[in-house]
């Protein structure tokens, strides 16, 4: 494995929080809550105005799904499923069966095997999906967080992977960005 390779493994781990449980009212700034978690020296950009925004990307690849599912708490626990879904769509295509297993063997599901089945099944789904019409972008998203802000807006923050520009990916940053989803 190269030395960039390691180097985002390696950030990935550190920043896994997928499925950890979010609360209903953010306490505090998303964005403040994320940037403590991201390794210390560890450059975080903010996209301009007109610049891609991967919580934008999230936001119009979950909107079907969410527009299905209806209320805050449901849509909460797809979250993880969905990023889990652009994350392995993004690898190459004989790792994928090993990334829901570990995501599945991480959230620990119920034990229902036909529970775990269907997940496994919508993961698959969502890959396919991330496929077909996202195939474009290649940014994986690093950590995340899903939130009613006092407004009653759903948000969706975003820190993910910059761009690659062709003399890859720097290392030592990564992009944080912010939208509106849905109000409660």
């Amino acid at each position: 494995m190269g030395k960039q390779k390691k180097k985002k493994a390696s950030l990935l781990r550190e920043m896994h929080h997928l499925g950890e449980a979010k609360p209903k009212q953010s306490p505090e700034p998303s964005m403040d809550r994320m940037r403590s978690r991201i390794p210390e020296g560890t450059e975080v950009i903010t996209p301009g105005p007109d610049a891609l925004k991967m919580s934008k990307l999230i936001q119009e690849f979950v909107e079907p799904y969410f527009e299905q599912i209806g209320d805050f708490q449901q849509c909460s626990s797809f979250m993880p499923l969905a990023i889990v879904a652009w994350n392995t769509a993004i690898m190459p295509k004989d790792k994928h069966a090993r990334e829901i297993t570990n995501f599945l063997e991480v959230s620990k599901p119920n034990n229902d095997p036909i529970e775990i089945h269907g997940i496994r099944q919508l993961i698959q789904d969502l890959i396919a999906d991330k496929i077909e019409y996202y195939d474009d972008f290649d940014r994986m998203v690093l950590d995340y967080d899903f939130y009613i802000a006092p407004d009653g807006q759903w948000r969706l923050s975003v820190i993910s992977e910059p761009p690659d520009y062709g003399d890859g990916k720097d290392e030592d940053v990564v992009l944080a960005d912010e939208a509106a989803i849905l109000e409660d």
